[in-house]
């Protein structure tokens, strides 16, 4: 997801935006799509999904050959209502869907040992959200 460079600060309604998704099997794109949109909203923390859902699903629905899981660069579970981006995607094109994202936003959790396959769980309070 991208939008136009140039402008500063959360962005606005309405300003061009651009999705991408790929399939991939074996290491190998089998399908891919590139659309145009706008943006929903100006960005929020905690109302990304309001801001970029729409060219996001997009561009999963152009794919000529559906995913069976779709990775998204997006929280889930670990959001402040529990239902970040990623779950609201996967929930709108009926597909099983995983937030990948680069540091949690709420859940705890030791750092996995550095190995191939570690892992670690991250909670909120009791609850599992990711790893």
């Amino acid at each position: 997801m991208c939008f136009e460079r140039g402008p500063a600060g959360r962005g606005r309604e309405g300003e061009p935006a651009w999705a991408a998704a790929a399939a991939v099997r074996s290491r190998r794109v089998i399908a891919a799509a590139v659309v145009t949109g706008q943006a929903g909203d100006a960005y929020e923390a905690g109302l990304l999904a309001l801001r970029e859902g729409a060219p996001l699903e997009a561009a999963v629905r152009a794919l000529a050959e559906p995913p069976d899981v779709l990775l998204v660069d997006a929280s889930g579970r670990d959001h402040p209502r529990r239902a970040g981006l990623a779950l609201h995607l996967g929930a709108i094109v009926d597909l099983p869907t995983v937030g990948v994202t680069h540091r949690p936003l709420l859940a705890e959790g030791e750092w996995p040992r550095d190995e191939r396959g570690a892992q670690s769980p991250l909670r909120l309070g009791e609850e599992i959200v990711g790893y």
